[in-house]
């Protein structure tokens, strides 16, 4: 089974080596519609334009994981602003009620590692690979849950108002907001791709797919012409 971006455009192009040899074989007409030069190359051009649509999919999926990295843990991000306002409110003594509360999101919070995401496999993954990615995004949405608590906790400071723009309300409200457009961003994305990925996979894998076409085309030629003809020695180097 391909596993690879190059592994699905090798074999594309085998078949379209595959095809371009057929339409040197005189009199190549089977009976199967599947497998004559029309129906190959239209099996051709689906799998081009689904090729298109992973591409299209993939690029944004993969800047959003790295705008969300980013978010998490740059000198300005989530985690370091969580540090700074645990700071800011240890420093100020009329905060000192509100103090433990603050602290104990906080340590949860910068606790929290969530597992590096990854675009999904090229061939869309086993169902243990997808359940594995789910898990992982879950651990975004708890960092997530666990910003906006310290928010709140934030909210019940009064005079909670310190310069930095970045440790206000305000600053936070403005960080998370974005962190979880990117979470559904990234959700919204990852879930297409692999439907993509999936439905991909079965034009090259499944019933009537690539692999098999290609196999049948190559008996049709053995049964037709024999193997011991040029037609067949034309067609028989193009493998899947």
């Amino acid at each position: 089974m391909a596993t690879s971006e190059n592994t699905f455009a090798d074999r594309l192009a085998r078949g379209k080596q595959l095809k371009e040899a057929l339409e040197l074989v005189a009199n190549y007409k089977p009976q199967d519609p599947t497998i004559t030069l029309d129906g190959l190359n239209d099996l051709l051009a689906i799998i081009e334009n689904k090729n298109t649509e992973i591409a299209v999919v993939q690029s944004p999926l993969t800047t959003d994981i790295a705008a969300r990295k980013a978010i998490i843990g740059d000198d300005d991000g989530l985690k370091e602003r969580t540090r700074r306002i645990v700071s800011y409110c240890k420093s100020n003594s009329e905060f000192k009620p509100y103090l433990n509360s603050v602290k104990q999101v906080a340590k949860k919070l910068l606790d929290l590692r969530p597992k590096a995401a990854k675009p999904p496999e090229p061939n869309g993954g086993t169902p243990e690979e997808v359940k594995k990615r789910n898990q992982g995004e879950q651990s975004f949405g708890d960092l997530e849950k666990l910003a906006n608590d310290l928010l709140q906790a934030l909210n019940n400071i009064p005079n909670y108002n310190p310069n930095n723009a970045e440790i206000t309300i305000n600053g936070l409200q403005t960080i998370i907001d974005l962190f979880k457009s990117l979470n559904n961003s990234v959700a919204d994305r990852r879930s297409l791709l692999t439907n993509l990925l999936w439905e991909r996979r079965d034009l090259y894998e499944g019933k009537n797919g690539l692999r098999e076409r290609m196999k049948r085309i190559h008996q049709n030629i053995a049964a037709e012409y024999g193997k011991d003809s040029e037609e067949y020695t034309s067609v028989i180097k193009f493998k899947y």
